[in-house]
């Protein structure tokens, strides 16, 4: 299984000395394959800091407000699971475990949701996307997006540090992650992981592949 390795840092200046998650797998029906990346750190006391970057220099933008459909724009996306099922009840990875999802394009709209399972989900709180500080920059050789997952909404949603859930031993107790780039725009569409998805559909919403989460040792 693949793993990111999750480096502490003392301030979101240092969040390209992290660990950069090549997004490589091509998946399903790419009509172009963008180069795209990511980078995510944890700053005790504040969350996940998170980087995502793509080498396209005029990115479909269409959305201005969070809780858009992005993936119809450009969109990077980071998905996040943890081993734990409705009612706080631990379990395993899988297609009915906590998961959240955070779809950004370059307008630095963000959807953001969470839930047990791919049905009925639910978006985070206002509060978590104003603390996220959503921002964008478009530059002459591409995009990227930055925001923050705060560690008292991560805490307050699963029951546990996220410390915890990053510094536990290898298999269940890991919390795990996949970065993704995506268009569902007919003249761009185009899915590509860094964790491999195996499906023969496009769905990137299943957990059990996502990569394994933990700090950097």
């Amino acid at each position: 299984m693949k793993e990111y390795k999750i480096r502490k840092i003392k301030s979101p200046m240092e969040i390209e000395s992290c660990v950069k998650a090549e997004i490589t797998e091509v998946q399903w029906n790419c009509r172009m394959q963008p180069k795209s990346w990511a980078y995510m750190g944890y700053q005790e006391g504040k969350g996940l800091l998170v980087r995502m970057a793509c080498e396209e220099t005029n990115p479909h933008r269409v959305h201005v407000y969070h809780k858009g459909p992005v993936w119809t724009d450009s969109a990077l996306e980071l998905f996040l699971a943890f081993p734990i099922h409705e009612g706080g009840v631990p379990g395993e990875i899988d297609g009915r475990c906590l998961y959240l999802n955070f779809e950004l394009n370059a307008n630095a709209a963000m959807y953001a949701q969470y839930g047990y399972g791919k049905e009925n989900r639910e978006f985070i709180p206002d509060q978590v996307y104003r603390e996220s500080r959503c921002n964008a920059v478009i530059g002459r050789d591409g995009w990227r997006v930055d925001f923050l997952i705060p560690e008292w909404y991560l805490r307050e949603l699963t029951g546990r540090k996220l410390e915890d859930w990053l510094a536990a031993g290898d298999g269940a107790g890991r919390m795990r992650c996949n970065f993704y780039k995506i268009s569902e725009s007919p003249e761009i569409e185009h899915y590509m992981s860094y964790s491999r998805i195996e499906s023969d559909v496009p769905d990137f919403h299943l957990p059990s592949y996502f990569a394994e989460a933990g700090f950097e040792r």
